[in-house]
């Protein structure tokens, strides 16, 4: 093979191997290469087994990595709606808050939102969001993922 086809055929191939080299953000595979990362994606107390997960961000190897309680002061960012992120206050959270292997959903006044829906997801008597069960009177079945398909 001549050495000039190699070189461009090296130079072609170099925005598809960077698009390899920085952590993919799909919903199940998720990687963080710090709990400041995680934190800013609205990720905290991710258990292992769960998305995100990494022994080397578990510092205590107690099978729960970026715990919410080590996070510095404005470090973790609520996720809203699944996509979008909105910034929290010393005082207040408020959006949905990922704590002890489940979500909640806190309302603009830092409370949580209980027997409620919250767009397609439904939060429960305790605020914990719905996982594959039938909610609302039995009415609606959510996913494993939590969501309501109408």
């Amino acid at each position: 093979m001549n050495k000039r086809l190699f070189l461009k055929m090296s130079l072609a191939t170099l925005p598809i191997l960077a698009l390899f080299s920085k952590p993919m953000l799909a919903e199940e595979n998720i990687h963080f290469s710090s709990c400041k990362e995680a934190w800013a994606n609205g990720y905290a107390d991710i258990h292992e087994g769960e998305p995100g997960y990494s022994a080397k961000l578990d510092r205590d190897h107690d099978g729960v990595a970026c715990e919410l309680k080590n996070a510095p002061k404005g470090a973790f960012k609520a996720k809203q709606a699944a996509t979008t992120q909105t910034a929290t206050s010393s005082a207040t959270t408020s959006g949905w808050v990922k704590q002890d292997g489940s979500w909640y959903y806190f309302d603009e006044n830092g409370n949580p939102v209980k027997n409620a829906w919250q767009g397609n997801y439904y939060l429960k008597s305790d605020g914990k969001m719905a996982k594959n069960e039938r909610v609302d009177g039995g009415r609606y079945y959510v996913d494993a993922s939590g969501l309501w398909k109408p």
